[in-house]
């Protein structure tokens, strides 16, 4: 993989830490361990009479991951050794991304292990290894795939993707001329996974609600022009919040949190309200999950 690149952002400030082929920072021959795998912790039940018996839970918990790096400058070893141990700390949080032409993903958690010997004093060769723990175990997709389910675009009166600027911080987009209100998104990672929703109103809006493959969330407001409402599925407990201010209190009681999932394969995603649907923007964001890359 000589087009791999690694980027490493520190989450407090995202100050960065790349390495990569053409880079004073190198990935090691083998340096990578716990990227191409995984571990389910099952659950089984022996049978009271007979044989076997059956598996009866599958988590998957935390992980961890390794990477080696290696300088490849002749000099400055000092300086860049001096750099990366305060670059990397002990307290901070690191996203993690992986960038390597099919699926570009990240995951982010917190330093375990880190380990830069002096050695390169005696042998030249210096060296920076870092065990990563993430909670979450997946591999995240970086593209969370940005799709204002309502957007009128003119002369496209059906579903298209298209690239935009690299500056843009959403990735990709998509848009519909949509006037079912209703589009279908397509999840090809390993697992399910859950989404982010922003709801935007260009004029009055009577309870707002959103349908994924037939359950709903339904928020009882009457939203003004440029009032937002997001809902985030990803959150655990699931977030509502309208113009930054925690609104879950705000929802029908027959919402169905549980299950807002986009689950593997094509999805319908829907919206409507009691009135004013028409002025509506919706906007989805989501990650694909990977168990290994």
């Amino acid at each position: 993989m000589s087009n791999l690149l690694i980027q490493i952002y520190r989450m407090s400030d995202n100050a960065k830490f790349e390495a990569g082929e053409g880079l004073d920072w190198v990935i090691s021959k083998d340096g990578l361990s716990g990227f191409g795998g995984f571990q389910s912790d099952l659950g089984f039940v022996d049978s009271a009479n007979r044989d076997g018996g059956d598996i009866v839970s599958e988590h998957l918990g935390k992980k961890d991951r390794t990477v080696t790096f290696t300088y490849r400058p002749s000099n400055g070893h000092d300086l860049a050794r001096r750099n990366v141990l305060a670059f990397f700390t002990a307290k901070e949080r690191y996203k993690l991304c992986v960038k390597w032409g099919l699926n570009d993903v990240f995951s982010i958690g917190k330093i375990e292990k880190l380990s830069c010997p002096e050695s390169h004093l005696k042998h030249g060769a210096l060296k920076l290894t870092i065990t990563f723990l993430f909670a979450n175990p997946y591999w995240s997709s970086i593209d969370d795939f940005g799709k204002n389910i309502a957007a009128l675009r003119g002369m496209a009166g059906f579903p298209y993707m298209c690239s935009i600027t690299p500056n843009t911080p959403r990735g990709r987009a998509g848009g519909i001329f949509n006037f079912a209100q209703l589009v279908t998104l397509n999840n090809s990672g390993d697992v399910d996974t859950y989404c982010k929703i922003s709801i935007s109103a260009t004029d009055e809006v009577i309870n707002p609600k959103i349908l994924i493959n037939g359950e709903y969330v339904r928020v009882i407001d009457t939203m003004q022009r440029n009032d937002v409402i997001e809902m985030d599925f990803i959150a655990q407990p699931p977030r509502i919040t309208k113009n930054g201010v925690n609104y879950v209190g705000h929802c029908d009681r027959t919402s169905n949190f549980t299950n807002m999932v986009l689950k593997r394969g094509d999805n319908t995603i829907q919206y409507d309200a009691d009135n004013g649907s028409s002025h509506l923007n919706v906007t989805v964001y989501y990650n694909k999950q990977y168990g290994a890359i």
